[in-house]
């Protein structure tokens, strides 16, 4: 069964962890990741977190993890305003479809 669940708006696709998930990457969360990635023919990640302890270190895990895997990926952190809690989602670049941004948002 997959975890990552497919939202689509319009022409914007929406890829999003159930907000049940820890911060933990695991295989099975690893393997979702890949999956998205490649059937959307990703190149190039930008993960977007909110500032804080947790959130930044599991972002840094996240973009690491797809950089051993032959992505390229940064960080970026962002105010509270621009990601929800708990959210962890995987979204198409509308300006760049070989593009993707990751967000995680601060657990409650």
């Amino acid at each position: 069964m997959s975890i990552i669940q497919k939202n689509v708006f319009g022409d914007n696709i929406i890829y999003n962890v159930p907000p049940i998930y820890s911060r933990q990457l695991t295989t099975e969360l690893q393997k979702e990741i890949i999956s998205v990635l490649e059937s959307n023919n990703i190149k190039g990640i930008m993960v977007r977190f909110e500032h804080g302890g947790e959130t930044g270190e599991f972002a840094n895990k996240i973009a690491q993890f797809l950089i051993d895997n032959n992505y390229t990926a940064r960080t970026m952190g962002v105010m509270a305003s621009e990601i929800q809690r708990n959210e962890f989602s995987i979204q198409r670049n509308p300006g760049d479809p070989t593009w993707a941004f990751i967000k995680i948002g601060p657990i409650n």
